[in-house]
């Protein structure tokens, strides 16, 4: 996997650019690319890094791994459309890892979503997705009232991982190893 110094950089808040290269990238025939969303340690703001997250770009679909702070910018600014968005895959629920894994999703169908995402992370991933959305429902009702969206519930598809095999598509394959990462009981890796 090549990963070249602007696509590194989108990584970096107020230093990241636009990148038509990255657009690209999300074409079913491009190449596998990593990019760096955000690679701060800890859950408190900083002015040129963003809360931990990565982008993979693989035939025309984008897997984010970790949803630290400000996810949805980071991908706008690297140029990654979210309505692409397929895969949401949390290694464990440190806030910085996981604060905006349903405003992710939410802002991914504000955005022209309308394809299934599927989350994959440790218990209680599935009940934190359910309670997002009981907490977001006014806006979600009205959106999908108003602006004639479809409806948010459907397209996600939560699922509770442990380890071993996670999933497999045309494009990637995905297993989980539980990790030690105290004080938390399971991380995955």
């Amino acid at each position: 996997m090549h990963i070249d110094r602007r696509t590194a950089l989108a990584g970096l808040g107020s230093l990241a650019l636009p990148f038509n290269s990255l657009l690209a990238a999300a074409s079913p025939d491009a190449r596998t690319r990593l990019v760096l969303l955000g690679t701060a340690g800890g859950p408190r703001p900083r002015r040129t890094r963003s809360g931990s997250a990565q982008a993979i770009i693989a035939g025309g679909k984008i897997y984010v791994v970790d949803c630290g702070d400000g996810v949805a910018r980071q991908m706008a600014l690297a140029g990654l459309p979210l309505r692409n968005l397929r895969h949401i895959l949390v290694t464990h629920h440190h806030s910085d890892h996981n604060i905006d894994l349903g405003a992710l999703l939410q802002t991914a169908w504000i955005s022209g979503l309308v394809m299934p995402v599927d989350c994959w992370g440790p218990p209680p991933i599935r009940a934190m997705i359910a309670d997002y959305l009981r907490f977001q429902d006014p806006d979600i009702s009205v959106r999908t009232r108003d602006e004639g969206r479809v409806p948010l519930a459907p397209l996600i598809r939560s699922h509770d991982v442990t380890g071993g095999p996670v999933f497999q598509d045309e494009t990637l394959r995905v297993t989980a190893a539980k990790v030690k990462h105290p004080p938390m009981d399971l991380a995955l890796a």
